[in-house]
């Protein structure tokens, strides 16, 4: 009975002082993800995931491109080790339904605070196209918005070799990365 009691106050006093660091951004948390859909009964390993965040002003980001395998996406050059280093790539319509639940695509002016922060960092992984091409891989990251241009197209992010950030708006029909927000 004395080794339970001291294991709780072990406990509470580990809670105590760890969850205020948590809360207040000073120790980095990780989430762990399920993905819900009509796959889920596919590929459980593949669907759940933990995926590192980070906290950039008030927003919490994944830190790493989502790797969700849902009809829309692929990996780069159809390579699952593509997969495992860059995550999957998504077309807008599949990018906007591919966060799990209580997470979403950031806005294409929430991207420009969340890239220009110091915290964000990316690997080049490049993008795809509907037809089954693939380019940019060692030059640039892209990811999309929620943001809608017009019928054809969509806003998106990308970052350079150099860390250089560009926004631009492009056809929803291109494969790029996603990261998500918390709702």
């Amino acid at each position: 009975m004395f080794r339970m009691l001291g294991i709780l106050v072990f406990v509470i006093a580990i809670i105590k002082f760890v969850l205020p660091l948590i809360l207040a951004g000073i120790i980095g948390t990780a989430i762990y993800v399920s993905a819900q859909s009509e796959q889920q009964q596919e590929n459980k390993q593949q669907q759940s995931k933990e995926y590192k965040t980070i906290k950039i002003g008030n927003q919490v980001l994944m830190s790493e491109n989502l790797n969700y395998n849902v009809t829309g996406s692929k990996c780069y050059k159809n390579n699952p080790k593509n997969c495992t280093r860059c995550g999957r790539l998504y077309d807008w319509s599949t990018a906007k339904n591919a966060c799990p639940q209580g997470w979403r695509l950031p806005t294409s002016n929430e991207w420009k605070v969340l890239a220009s922060n110091a915290g964000f960092s990316s690997l080049t992984c490049g993008y795809g196209t509907a037809d089954g091409n693939f380019y940019n891989f060692s030059n640039y990251s892209y990811w999309w918005s929620s943001s809608e241009k017009n019928f054809n197209n969509a806003y998106f992010l990308s970052i350079d070799d150099n860390g250089n950030v560009h926004r631009n708006h492009l056809d929803k029909n291109l494969l790029f990365s996603v990261r998500c927000v918390k709702n």
